[in-house]
């Protein structure tokens, strides 16, 4: 009967070695390292297709990409792998188009122009001008989707040492879970290695 048990706690204990600490350790949500594109190196440029001469504005392709394309106008079609729309436009899918995803990944997406913010009137009163005048440029800054200090669809700024600290955070707690799994399956196998 006493082998039956051991035998069940050795089975156990594999079990939580091989499923939970791995599924930790190889998490994509928990640990991921960001994309980072590799250097455009000259040999890689030299492998660029020429771009055509008429072209009224040339980019570097989307991504991690190290060619020149030609810029895409306003009204061509486009899509996440095509080539970037040009200087103050963005690539959008049509107006009422049941499936938006579908269309940025397929090219069937259009170049469109990025609006302007509009930008609140300037007070008139002399006295409250400087106080006024510094929250309209705070409230000009948050509706500035070009902004790099604040990020799309949030009116926090964006602080990269918060940033930095979040994600140390994370890794210290990723790092604590890990840790205790281990522990965890290296304190059931004790005494049990050998035993069959």
């Amino acid at each position: 009967m006493g082998g039956l048990f051991q035998r069940n706690v050795l089975v156990a204990a594999a079990v939580c070695c091989s499923v939970l600490v791995p599924s930790v350790l190889g998490s994509p949500v928990l640990a991921q390292e960001p994309i980072r594109c590799a250097p455009c190196s000259p040999e890689k440029m030299s492998e660029c297709p020429a771009v055509a001469p008429g072209c009224a504005e040339v980019l570097q392709e989307p991504g991690c990409g190290c060619c020149l394309a030609c810029a895409l106008k306003t009204g061509d079609l486009c899509g996440i792998y095509t080539a970037p729309c040009g200087s103050r436009l963005r690539c959008t899918p049509r107006p009422g188009d049941l499936r938006p995803l579908h269309s940025l990944t397929r090219g069937q997406a259009v170049c469109t122009e990025i609006p302007e913010p509009e930008r609140s009137p300037v007070p008139q009163n002399p006295d409250q001008g400087e106080v006024d005048n510094a929250e309209t440029e705070n409230a000009a800054m948050v509706s500035d989707p070009g902004s790099s200090l604040y990020l799309p669809g949030h009116s926090k700024p964006f602080d990269p040492r918060a940033a930095a600290d979040a994600q140390e955070s994370m890794k210290a707690k990723v790092n604590a879970i890990r840790k205790k799994l281990v522990e965890q399956c290296e304190s059931s196998l004790d005494g049990q290695k050998g035993s069959v």
